[in-house]
Parts: C-alpha cells; sequence; structure tokens
C-alpha cells in the first residue's frame, strides 16, 4: 500500500459503512459497526455519527433541544420543551412554532426524517442508532455545560450541579 492509499482507507472505510450496498455490488462486503451517535454537552453542544461532527450550530434551538432530549432519556413532552428551552416568539403559538422550526432543524442535520419524532404531545429521539452517553463537564467546570446556551433548564442545571459539586 503507497502513502496516498493509506490516507483514502479510513475514509474508504467510513464510506462503506454508510453505503454498504454500492459496496456489496463490487463484492467488496465492508463490515458494518453499529450505528452511533455521540454527543458533547462539555463546551458548546457538538454531535458526531460514524465519528463525523455534525454541522449542528450550538446557539440555535435546535442545539439545546437535543440537549434536553440527552439528558432526559431521550423523550421529553412538548410542554417540557416548551417551558425549558429559550425560544423565540412572545405568544404560545409563536413558541410552539419555533419548537417545530428546532425540530426540523434537528432532523436535517441529523440527517433523517424520523431522527426525532413527535407523537401524541411529546418528542422523541429514534431508537434506531445507539445514542451514546453525552459527554458532560468535568466536576467543577458546569459554567461549560452547553456552553454559549441560557436555555433556562442549562441555567438551572449549572446552578444545581454547581451546588451538588
Amino acid at each position: 500500500m503507497n502513502h496516498a492509499d493509506s490516507h483514502l482507507l479510513p475514509n474508504m472505510r467510513t464510506l462503506g459503512r454508510l453505503f454498504p450496498e454500492v459496496y456489496a455490488l463490487r463484492g467488496v462486503v465492508v463490515e458494518t459497526p453499529p450505528w452511533t451517535i455521540r454527543c458533547s454537552l462539555a463546551g458548546p453542544v457538538r454531535v458526531w455519527m460514524y465519528d463525523i461532527e455534525l454541522s449542528l450550530r450550538p446557539t440555535r434551538p435546535a442545539a439545546g433541544l437535543l440537549a434536553l432530549l440527552l439528558t432526559c432519556g431521550g423523550r421529553v413532552s412538548r410542554e417540557r420543551a416548551l417551558d425549558a428551552l429559550d425560544l423565540p416568539g412572545r405568544t404560545p403559538d409563536a413558541r410552539r412554532k419555533a419548537l417545530s422550526t428546532a425540530a426540523a432543524e434537528l432532523r436535517e442535520v441529523l440527517g433523517w426524517p424520523d431522527s426525532v419524532q413527535v407523537s401524541g404531545g411529546v418528542l422523541a429521539l429514534s431508537e434506531e442508532p445507539v445514542w451514546l452517553d453525552p459527554i458532560y463537564p468535568e466536576p467543577g467546570r458546569e459554567d461549560l455545560f452547553c456552553e454559549g446556551r441560557y436555555d433556562p433548564w442549562i441555567v438551572d442545571w449549572r446552578a444545581e450541579q454547581g451546588v451538588l459539586n
């Protein structure tokens, strides 16, 4: 294997995991690891799928929604999300629309329509991938939790965790 091939190999493995059917057409079987999504809440909210960082903008409501869902076991009521997130809009209708927009943006970032499901007044992350436990800031650095976000639930989390440590 030459130097150029050694740099291409990791990318080819990633592409093979994402598109195993294409490789199968050429007779190449690619071992497919579990579909995992990893998030960091230590600093700005960040998310990786198959070790590829996705373009989630940490200051957007979609990032606050993802963090809320992750810390609530993947499911949260619409009312809880409306109370917890710093959404634009002064009227209840405007805030509900902003929550729908945040969910749609999160679906777009994650890359598939069922990644965030809404049913019966509950928002839920898809159970298809393995959602790894989020990365939290080290004790004593609670101020870094979801850095740049000032949703009411995040401000409360920082205060509660700071008191406990």
